[in-house]
C-alpha cells in the first residue's frame, strides 16, 4: 500500500492487516516530517518557523554537496525550488474539517497564521523564489523557474465542501461527521476512536 500521508493512515493500514507493506512515497516530499509523525504516533501541527528550519538544513546540505560557488548555489536553488513545488501543497491540520488529511485532498484558500506560513503555502513560483532568496541570496536578474514535476491534476478548489477545509481542528470533533463510506470514512473513524484529548496535536492510544 503506497502514498501513506499521515500517522493515523499508517496505523489504520497496519491494523487492517490487508497490506504486506506500506510506502510513504510522495508524502516525504510534501511533508518530510511524516516520519516523525509516524514514529511518535501523532498529527503534528508543525510551525512555519520549524518548516523554515528544515529548508535551511536542506540548503546547508546542498551547499556542502555541490559547493558554495555560483554553480553550487544555482544547483541548490534549483533543487530547493523543486522541493517547494511539492511542499506548498501541505495544509496545517487546523484548516481541515476532518483529520487525518489524505494525499489527494485539494485545499480551498485559507488565511495562514503568519506571513511565513502564507508564503510556504503559496502556489506562486515568485513566492518560492523569494523563499530561496531568503536562504541563498537573490538569484540572477534573468532567473526563471518552471517546476519539473508539476502535477497537472493538482489545483486548489474553491469549494470548502469538496476539499474538506477551513474548519478549525481545535473545535470539538464530536459533532463532525465525515462523508459516509470509503477510505475517508474508515480512516477518520479509526482516527477519532484512537485520539486522546482535543488539542491540535493528537496522540494515539496503544
Amino acid at each position: 500500500c503506497g502514498d501513506i500521508f499521515s500517522s493515523p493512515e499508517f496505523e489504520f493500514r497496519l491494523a487492517s492487516g490487508a497490506s504486506d507493506g506500506l510506502m510513504i512515497a510522495r508524502a516525504a516530499l510534501v511533508k518530510p516530517w511524516v516520519f516523525t509523525e509516524i514514529s511518535e504516533r501523532k498529527v503534528w501541527d508543525i510551525s512555519a518557523s520549524e518548516r523554515l528550519d528544515l529548508l535551511k538544513r536542506f540548503v546547508r546540505f546542498g551547499l556542502e554537496h555541490w559547493g558554495s560557488d555560483s554553480r553550487g548555489v544555482a544547483t541548490t536553488r534549483r533543487f530547493l525550488l523543486e522541493l517547494l513545488s511539492f511542499q506548498h501543497r501541505y495544509v496545517p491540520p487546523p484548516f481541515f474539517e476532518f483529520l487525518p488529511q489524505l494525499l489527494q485532498w485539494r485545499p480551498s484558500p485559507f488565511v495562514a497564521r503568519s506571513n511565513l506560513e502564507n508564503m510556504l503555502a503559496s502556489p506562486s513560483v515568485k513566492d518560492w523564489i523569494d523563499i530561496s532568496s531568503l536562504l541563498l541570496g537573490p538569484p540572477p536578474e534573468d532567473f526563471s523557474f518552471v517546476p519539473k514535476h508539476a502535477s497537472n491534476s493538482y489545483a486548489p478548489l474553491s469549494s470548502s465542501t469538496s476539499s474538506l477545509s477551513t474548519v478549525r481542528a481545535s473545535a470539538d470533533p464530536s459533532g463532525l461527521q465525515p462523508p459516509s463510506g470509503g477510505l475517508l470514512f474508515d480512516v477518520t473513524s479509526f482516527f477519532h476512536s484512537q485520539i486522546l484529548g482535543n488539542g491540535v496535536v493528537r496522540e494515539f492510544g496503544a
